[in-house]
């Protein structure tokens, strides 16, 4: 299993030894930068154990909760931090990156 992943690599879901994937809920405005490549993060409260190696599956919803729409896109967790000087304690901010299947 790697720990430090280069935004460079190409990266391979059929691959790639990933640990867990996570189905999240995220606002459409949210969703839309991080399809564009704009955001490259993702800040949450840490009720899941996220780790390096982890994939996130995306549920785009409205501001009523409103399911939009199940992209097929995964998004791979390459770094994350949990340092209480940099980050409210019980959340994380992860680095993520879209998989190519």
């Amino acid at each position: 299993m790697k720990d430090n992943i280069s935004i460079k690599e190409n990266i391979n879901l059929c691959n790639y030894d990933y640990k867990r994937v996570h189905h999240l809920k995220i606002l459409d405005q949210y969703y839309e930068d991080i399809e564009s490549g704009l955001k490259t993060f993702e800040v949450r409260v840490n009720d899941r154990n996220y780790e390096v190696g982890d994939i996130i599956q995306f549920n785009v919803i409205n501001d009523n909760k409103i399911t939009l729409k199940q992209p097929l896109t995964k998004y791979l967790i390459t770094y994350v931090l949990n340092d209480i000087n940099y980050v409210r304690p019980g959340y994380v901010v992860m680095s993520i990156i879209p998989l190519k299947e």
